[in-house]
């Protein structure tokens, strides 16, 4: 499956929480894609402590080829409902079609890898 953020300020914050600093590169970019339909709602208990019923329902999800995209919350900050994932299903007949847009260069703020003191 494809991991994408609701917006590129999730996504930096998605690679920020799960990649080692000294492991991400300069060169960044960005791109967007813009959906023919509405992505699923994802509307089941969200356990983030549990990895193994997640990867479950992931993988049920991508094998039953139901739909494109899943909008999902974002566990970095789960006690709102403004930030979302979309995953993407490479599965689904409709994924060859996704048309996507270049977007730029980026690189972090230097200050996201500073030691506090």
């Amino acid at each position: 499956m494809l991991y994408c953020g609701g917006s590129v300020s999730l996504c930096c914050l998605e690679v920020l929480v799960h990649t080692d600093p000294d492991l991400i590169p300069d060169n960044l970019v960005w791109s967007y894609a813009e959906l023919s339909v509405a992505p699923e709602v994802f509307n089941e208990p969200w356990d983030i402590s549990s990895v193994e019923t997640t990867r479950s329902y992931g993988k049920h999800w991508i094998d039953s080829r139901r739909s494109i995209a899943m909008k999902i919350p974002s566990v970095i900050v789960p006690q709102t409902n403004a930030d979302f994932n979309i995953l993407l299903n490479p599965t689904h007949s409709a994924y060859t079609a996704i048309h996507w847009q270049k977007g730029g260069t980026f690189s972090f703020d230097s200050r996201l890898f500073e030691a506090s003191v």
